[in-house]
């Protein structure tokens, strides 16, 4: 090989590296520009998503403003027919029985229209707790052969008597959604970990036609925050639930005045043909 020949080789060496280089980095700007093409697809397809269920958001809360004024109309309607919301005056002071001392008297107040207005407001949040609970659930129920509501029953039945710990989800302590969790669980029905979103879960069921296996949600906050406790009915107006005040698995009358008061809804999970 001639000096020349040599001398033209050596040359040609960088200059094929240097193209192979280019064009890898070609090709890498290439994919780039493909992966940024795909990103670019996904975002207007996550947009167009969001701006429809938006819509379909706006459209569930102007079908729930609209039930609201309805129900405050009939409300109205009904404060304006049978009471006044007037205050009405203290009644002269009426000793207790001469057993009692002479200054241990009370002030009886004629309000018995303040109490109808009171129950007539109560009405008013429950049934507006009901359009919100049927709104907010997925309404999705698990068909099970006839008996699995009292087999749920008989399952929560058998944890009776094992420690309240807050967190603990069993096998030998539970709080109160944690032991929902673990007896549905055990049918092979998956509900969410805590009772807020346990809470949407289901189908609303009103206090009246209550049956086995239903779960039902309280508020017991002073503040009323929100649904924080749960329980399974078991029938006869009885519920099973992990008790923070219990500090146990126990039952409770649905009559005790504690829970009557702080009782909100129920859900249905279990579908039997």
């Amino acid at each position: 090989m001639s000096t020349k020949e040599i001398r033209i080789s050596r040359c040609s060496l960088p200059c094929l590296l240097l193209s192979l280089t280019l064009a890898g980095e070609l090709l890498y700007i290439a994919h780039l520009h493909k992966r940024i093409d795909g990103m670019e697809a996904s975002d207007r397809s996550l947009a167009a998503k969001t701006e429809s269920r938006e819509k379909a958001l706006q459209k569930e809360l102007d079908t729930t403003r609209r039930q609201i004024e309805s129900l405050e109309g009939i409300l109205e309607k009904r404060l304006r027919a049978n009471i006044s919301l007037k205050a009405e005056p203290d009644a002269p002071l009426k000793p207790f029985p001469v057993h009692y001392k002479e200054s241990e008297m009370i002030t009886v107040k004629r309000d018995d229209r303040a109490q109808e207005a009171q129950r007539l407001q109560e009405d008013l949040e429950r049934e507006l707790e009901k359009i919100f609970a049927e709104q907010r659930g997925d309404q999705n129920l698990y068909t099970h052969p006839t008996g699995t509501q009292q087999l749920v029953c008989d399952l929560a039945k058998e944890e009776l008597d094992k420690k309240y710990v807050w967190g603990a989800e069993g096998p030998l302590t539970y709080d109160c959604s944690g032991f929902t969790h673990a007896i549905f669980q055990k049918l092979g029905i998956e509900i969410p970990r805590v009772s807020k979103a346990q809470a949407q879960k289901g189908e609303y069921v009103g206090k009246e036609a209550l049956q086995m296996g239903d779960l039902l949600f309280f508020d017991t906050s002073k503040e009323q925050k929100g649904i924080n406790h749960v329980g399974i009915y078991l029938g006869n107006n009885r519920f099973i639930h992990a008790s923070s005040a219990g500090k146990a698995v126990v039952i409770t009358s649905l009559d005790t005045p504690f829970y009557a008061k702080h009782y909100k809804w129920a859900r249905r999970l279990i579908n039997t043909p």
